[in-house]
């Protein structure tokens, strides 16, 4: 394979660097790699060596191996004496300056050896990268979210993968496996860790190393040893987790029947037996994918969306956009969770230029369509669609949120009055967000409304048979178009993805109390600001107005 000039180039830089530093050229497997050996200086000694370069992007990094490390666990070093100096995506590494580059990813290393005699720094970054070291391991899948009282789990094993899969019920599996397992849960008083032998590998060593870090947790796993069906199946999967994370081993052909058939009376007894002591495990690490993390674990924020009922009214294009952005924060799971989406309209062809939808769902109900959508998409949360106008919607206001997606201003408008005529009669009212593009697509924008703020209608000043924005965002009306007996105003996709992404971080804010009463946002997409009114503001909180034909008079 021939080399690439500027590659070639890099190349001799780095090889002069390298010689600079003592290091010799060894043959690598490729023409256009480089292989080397050398030493590094780190904790008042020398270590040996060896770097090699196969990607001259530096997309990926330098492989160093330093053999001398002494056999064992220890941080960011991997068993085969690999240094992962640089997680991948923690930095970028320069590929216009390739010498400068390599001696700074040698640097690491020597950084990295320097605190091979630091036991805190130790055991903190093991415990912060128990992933790889709790490997090679089999893998498992959590699905569903574990309630802190259950002590046992499903748990299937599917042999063409060597994988787990794990549920709270039956119900929670896509599919079935015909090999199931005794599951235990054991919780952990802090964060799993390895010591610097190495993780467990028999029975004796796992209960070496959960005595170490939780020591109170010990008698919950060996009380189970004398659980009748772990003892008649005679395998088992243990399971360990703290918070989020979770670990376990697996053991087959346990010697557990020796407990019941020589009557040894007590637990102890069987402990001490070498024979069980060294019974083989086999390690398993478990990706939790159950909801609560996977909706929870790209947020900054404290707070995602499960456990609230959300009624969402309009499954358009922005309602469509958006009910896809809330179910991926959590709507629709959690105790009591639910999406309830409201929609009377069809999906049609027309639709689908900027429509979440695609072709092979025209025809159907739009709020159908999109419950069935997230579903396949979110199998454990709770979507309802409802077929009606939200005019007729007698529970529409029987929910924690409502959204309105609608972008309809006069619907837009009977909702802000329905919630208004609640919170007179002194009913229990859910806060109501409203969402919308403007004009050909120029903006988009969001007011949130609950009790002292502007309602909808707020947002305009009446006149004498006239309405004009108090607020303005476009200095000119929207260009229509008149298709067949509807007027439709162009704009592209982007439109309403940013205006459902505007209103699910209003819900995000919401629900970690960021946001305040009556405030209305504003995103300016155009580039050409020509049209922007020059007092349009990206954030106001409003107030109502004294002549509102829709609230004013439930406010006094």
């Amino acid at each position: 394979m021939l080399v690439k000039p500027r590659h070639s180039a890099a190349m001799r830089a780095v090889s002069h660097s390298l010689r600079g530093r003592g290091f010799t050229e060894l043959n690598p497997k490729r023409p256009e790699w480089l292989l080397a050996e050398g030493l590094l200086q780190a904790r008042d000694r020398e270590w040996r060596a060896i770097i090699e370069i196969q990607d001259w992007d530096f997309i990926k990094h330098p492989t160093i191996i330093v053999p001398d490390i002494e056999p064992g666990t220890w941080a960011h070093i991997d068993p085969g004496n690999s240094v992962c100096y640089l997680a991948q995506g923690q930095g970028i590494l320069n590929r216009h300056t390739p010498a400068e580059t390599v001696e700074l990813c040698l640097q690491l290393v020597e950084s990295i050896l320097s605190k091979l005699d630091d036991t805190v720094y130790q055991m903190r970054e093991i415990t912060s990268e128990f992933e790889a070291h709790w490997r090679p391991s089999e893998f498992g899948y959590l699905y569903q979210d574990v309630p802190h009282h259950l002590n046992r789990l499903i748990a299937k094993y599917d042999s063409s993968t060597s994988a787990w899969h794990l549920a709270t019920t039956e119900a929670g599996f896509e599919r079935q496996w015909n090999r199931s397992y005794p599951c235990i849960i054991v919780p952990l008083l802090r964060e799993p860790t390895v010591h610097r032998q190495g993780p467990p590998s028999t029975l004796g060593e796992l209960l070496e190393w959960l005595h170490a870090i939780s020591p109170r947790s010990l008698p919950t796993l060996t009380s189970r040893f004398t659980n009748p069906a772990v003892a008649k199946d005679r395998r088992c999967l243990f399971l360990f987790h703290h918070d989020a994370q979770w670990c376990g081993a697996a053991v087959e052909d346990l010697p557990l029947h020796m407990l019941y058939q020589r009557n040894f009376g007590r637990l102890s007894t069987l402990l001490l037996n070498s024979k069980f002591l060294k019974h083989p495990i086999r390690r398993v690490y478990i990706q939790n994918e159950s909801p609560s993390f996977i909706h929870h674990r790209s947020l900054v924020s404290d707070l995602d969306l499960s456990g609230l009922r959300i009624h969402l009214v309009g499954a358009g294009a922005v309602g469509g956009y958006l009910a896809n952005a809330i179910a991926k924060l959590g709507a629709g799971t959690g105790v009591n969770g639910k999406l309830v989406i409201c929609d009377i309209d069809h999906l049609k062809r027309e639709n689908i230029g900027r429509h979440i939808l695609g072709d092979k769902d025209t025809g159907k109900y739009k709020a159908y369509a999109m419950t069935e959508y997230l579903q396949k998409q979110l199998p454990s949360g709770k979507f309802e669609e409802i077929i009606t106008s939200a005019v007729d919607w007698a529970d529409i206001f029987d929910a924690d949120l409502v959204i309105d997606g609608t972008g309809e201003e006069p619907l837009s408008s009977i909702l802000a009055e329905k919630m208004w005529e609640r919170l007179s009669n002194g009913e229990v009212t859910p806060p109501l967000l409203h969402g919308w593009v403007k004009g050909n697509g120029e903006a988009v924008q969001a007011l949130w409304s609950e009790r002292y703020g502007a309602c909808f209608d707020c947002l305009k000043i009446w006149g004498d048979g006239t309405i004009t924005e108090r607020w303005p965002v476009l200095k000119t009306a929207p260009e229509g178009r008149i298709i067949g007996c509807s007027y439709v105003t162009p704009y592209a996709v982007s439109a309403p993805m940013m205006a459902a992404a505007l209103m699910a971080q209003m819900a995000i804010d919401w629900r970690n109390g960021h946001l305040t009463d009556g405030e209305l946002r504003t995103v300016v997409l155009s580039t050409n600001r020509e049209n922007i009114h020059p007092d349009c503001q990206e954030r106001i909180i409003t107030t109502p107005t004294t002549n509102c034909q829709t609230c004013t008079n439930f406010r006094i």
